[in-house]
């Protein structure tokens, strides 16, 4: 019998919500390009003016529960927890 590989381990909470932002990336980018997206649980959140409201709209929700931030339209993803934005 063959045993699993446990060299693999699944994805983290903050590249499941990366996948999750790039199955979307195009419909994203015709809709809110350089708007901010939040992103938990691997789904769509909400859409925002600035990474402050972003950050303070999905603390509120989430408290310490990985999400995601990102800037539509811009390479890199902003990855934060609540406890290093707000010093928590």
């Amino acid at each position: 019998m063959i045993s699993p590989d446990t060299s693999i381990q699944s994805a983290s909470p903050l590249e499941a919500n990366i996948v999750a932002y790039e199955k979307m990336q195009a419909i994203l980018e015709a809709l809110y390009m350089y708007k901010w997206v939040t992103f938990h649980n691997e789904k769509f959140v909400g859409v925002y003016d600035s990474i402050d409201i972003a950050a303070y709209q999905a603390t509120q929700k989430f408290g310490s529960q990985p999400f995601l931030i990102r800037q539509v339209g811009q390479n890199m993803p902003t990855r934060m927890s609540s406890h290093i934005q707000f010093g928590v």
